[in-house]
């Protein structure tokens, strides 16, 4: 998932410059089919752990921040 600057973004941050640039972007990993519910190839995941992987970039100020 991601969020694009629009104009009013730009009007209300200086450090976006476009339309259309990225604001912030969300990538989380999958460790099973969504259709049959099997575990994925190579997926490093154990059973006992349930969270998702996930990373979080904001692009929103004067440098990327990665959470």
């Amino acid at each position: 998932m991601q969020r694009l600057a629009t104009e009013s973004d730009l009007e209300e941050n200086h450090y976006l410059e476009n339309i259309g640039d990225t604001i912030w972007e969300t990538a989380v990993g999958i460790s099973y089919c969504p259709f049959c519910g099997d575990l994925l190839p190579d997926t490093q995941r154990s059973m006992s752990s349930p969270d998702a992987e996930y990373q979080h970039v904001d692009y929103s100020g004067w440098t990327a921040k990665v959470q």
